[in-house]
């Protein structure tokens, strides 16, 4: 048991993610930004500042 609980201490040190979880993973924020946006009844990417302030804070 001790041996299970140390490798899977180290296990997250010896992985990395490769492209594509990279791309999943930047996709995944990339949607939440623009619901929150489109939610707020703003348009991303030419919203003001304290709007994008306040969906980055929700997210």
């Amino acid at each position: 048991m001790k041996t299970l609980f140390i490798f899977l201490l180290i296990l997250p040190v010896l992985v990395s993610p490769g492209p594509l979880a990279y791309g999943a993973c930047q996709t995944a924020c990339n949607y939440g930004a623009v619901t929150c946006y489109s939610l707020a009844g703003l348009t991303f990417g030419v919203s003001t500042l304290a709007a994008a302030a306040t969906c980055s804070a929700a997210q």
